[in-house]
């Protein structure tokens, strides 16, 4: 069973995947089961945030404000998306304290 993540949760991108950016969108390949995925606005932006390990707070955080978006639906749709992709294999929890919301800006 995939772990349920919270705003407190830290994530980043998963080592075995291969990731190319592609006319402004992000074609992400999964070397284990070959499959491949394209994220696109903010879900690229997404994508680039967590990189590193990073506590889904500051991903919300920058999306909100980047995007000047409601923080309540942000939210929502972060971890509904972070979920999808924790459940395809292409992010990992991480144990470290991850980047703050300051340092995801």
């Amino acid at each position: 069973m995939t772990d349920q993540l919270t705003t407190s949760s830290v994530v980043q991108q998963n080592t075995n995947l291969l990731a190319q950016n592609i006319d402004g969108d992000v074609i992400v390949l999964h070397l284990e089961t070959n499959e491949y995925y394209g994220l696109q606005s903010v879900a690229h932006r997404i994508w680039e945030l967590i990189e590193q390990p990073t506590v889904i707070a500051a991903v919300v955080d920058a999306i909100t404000e980047e995007y000047n978006a409601n923080r309540s639906t942000v939210e929502n749709d972060t971890l509904e998306f972070l979920q999808h992709l924790l459940g395809k294999d292409l992010i990992a929890l991480s144990s470290g304290t991850g980047a703050s919301s300051s340092d995801a800006s």
